[in-house]
């Protein structure tokens, strides 16, 4: 399944497939924005999000099958952060393997909070990124 994705940058719309995990934001309004929106078949970018009000943040299994983890938003102590991080999983191992790991959390003083999420949906979570082994 794919999804349509407007580039702001080059003014055209482009292609996204479908992934297993999601981001979904709840606003305390009622209204929820969806990375992978399946009524209108858009794709949003985390750019979107209104990071001035609170709401729950949620990192959803889109195929439903594991329960979401969730992020109660407060934008007055907490900067929230979602990337995927690229990288070789055992590495000179006999499954070596290209894999991407969902990276979430949040910032709230000098501490980061990593929520890391691994293609079998082990996850992870840390202060320190470098602890991780991709």
């Amino acid at each position: 399944m794919q999804f349509t994705f407007f580039r702001e940058d080059t003014k055209e719309n482009e292609q996204v497939d479908l992934q297993t995990w999601g981001w979904v934001v709840k606003y305390h309004d009622g209204r929820e924005l969806h990375q992978f929106d399946f009524v209108s078949g858009l794709f949003h970018q985390f750019s979107e999000i209104d990071l001035t009000l609170p709401f729950i943040f949620q990192v959803v299994d889109l195929q439903g099958e594991k329960d979401p983890f969730t992020i109660l938003y407060n934008p007055e102590s907490m900067q929230l952060f979602f990337f995927y991080r690229k990288g070789i999983l055992d590495v000179g191992g006999e499954n070596s393997r290209k894999e991407t790991v969902i990276i979430f959390g949040y910032k709230e003083d000098k501490t980061r909070n990593h929520f890391c999420i691994f293609p079998s949906g082990e996850l992870v979570i840390t202060n320190d990124l470098n602890l991780v082994h991709f």
